[in-house]
């Protein structure tokens, strides 16, 4: 797995065209599979972050995986397997660009077979037979959605669901949110965000190297960032290192501890003035480019 550099800030002063989403949608997955979804983003240099939203038929909330190069301008993610028992499951893409930019595609549905040979006509996702994956689940909800299997999760983190993230938001009675936003790109609804992780050196995601991450910690507001916060601390649990953000409220941390093997987990701390600490857990093969972390700000 290539390791993914972290991301320079940008502003969102300038408009250009969002990214274009070029997927054929999946008709067909096989249970007790990691269902492997593949598309297009273009230009791919003006990516910041993609991830796969996917719900099943009667939940209230959508989670999410976080999607990667596997070679521009393709982008790819895995979902967790799906069960015998169910029946089918609804998802769509999002990406961020670089000026802050989202879009979409429609939603789309999936049916769930028992075998490959029942998907035939069908645009089928890969089955995967072995993977580690870092799911993001609605604020309230279970950690793994209901008909899919925990088998593979690595961990678990909080707040996918732009729509009940948002509202959250609004109806706070005053408070407001604080964000830990990697490279600065701050996900749709201005209630969740992506932490941008890489490493010196290394072996595409072995043993080798040490972790570093970058990003910004805002105020977020149902426009986008807000104002910066200054003198958060952020900091892992691979070593002591932490560092504070500035008055922009930018940060960088260069841990001293070596890279670990993709399926070992670490944890993302910040902690602001005025916050409760929040953090978040990722594995270092998932560079965490989709943990999201919120800070309740009372």
């Amino acid at each position: 797995m290539t390791a993914m550099g972290a991301l320079a800030i940008t502003a969102a002063a300038s408009k250009g065209e969002p990214v274009e989403i070029i997927h054929p949608p999946v008709q067909c997955a096989v249970a007790g599979q990691f269902p492997r979804l593949e598309a297009r983003l273009e230009p791919a240099g003006d990516v910041a972050t993609a991830r796969i939203l996917f719900q099943t038929t009667d939940a209230k909330g959508w989670y999410a995986v976080a999607m990667k190069a596997s070679g521009p301008p393709a982008f790819a993610a895995v979902l967790p397997k799906p069960k015998k028992a169910l029946k089918q499951y609804r998802y769509y893409i999002e990406a961020t660009d670089t000026r802050l930019q989202t879009t979409r595609t429609a939603e789309y549905v999936t049916a769930v077979v028992g075998s490959k040979v029942e998907c035939e006509g069908k645009v089928i996702a890969p089955g995967v037979g072995a993977a580690s994956v870092l799911l993001q689940a609605p604020a309230g909800a279970p950690a793994i959605p209901a008909g899919f299997s925990p088998a593979g999760v690595a961990g678990v983190t909080t707040g996918a669901s732009a729509g009940a993230a948002t509202t959250a938001a609004a109806t706070a009675g005053g408070s407001h949110t604080a964000l830990l936003v990697g490279g600065g790109i701050l996900a749709a609804g201005g209630a969740a965000a992506a932490v941008v992780a890489s490493h010196s050196g290394g072996d595409n995601g072995g043993a080798k190297g040490s972790v570093s991450l970058e990003g910004r910690v805002v105020q977020a507001t149902n426009a986008g960032p807000g104002a910066a916060i200054a003198g958060a601390t952020v900091g892992t649990s691979l070593d002591s290192n932490t560092t504070v953000t500035d008055s922009a409220g930018h940060f960088f941390l260069q841990t001293g501890a070596p890279a670990v093997h993709g399926t070992d987990l670490y944890t993302v701390t910040v902690t602001a003035p005025g916050c409760r600490p929040g953090g978040g857990t990722a594995n270092w093969g998932d560079n965490p480019t989709g943990l999201v972390i919120q800070l309740n700000c009372p």
